[in-house]
């Protein structure tokens, strides 16, 4: 019986070292990759303003395109043309 717990005592201390040594090069991988990811974050950032920039540009274009004061009276020249006819 005490063999049993003495196995079964190693074999968590073997696991908990092995998961120690896990957590260890995971948090180790995770430091060491830091300067990627923030350079990464950031190239998304400025992509995503001149993205918005772009957006706001043909927002503005758009506006102006269809601006009610730019779009000629189609009936005031039907009825002009229709005036001399007469």
């Amino acid at each position: 019986m005490t063999e049993e717990r003495d196995q079964t005592r190693r074999w968590i201390d073997e696991a908990e070292e092995a998961l120690n040594r896990t957590a260890d090069a995971l948090r180790a991988a995770w430091d060491e990759t830091r300067d990627a990811r923030t350079s990464t974050l950031e190239a998304a950032r400025e992509a995503a303003n001149r993205l918005g920039a772009a957006i706001d540009q043909g927002i503005e274009a758009a506006k102006k395109s269809w601006d009610p004061a730019r779009v000629p009276d189609t009936d005031a020249d039907t009825r002009g043309a229709e005036q001399e006819e007469e």
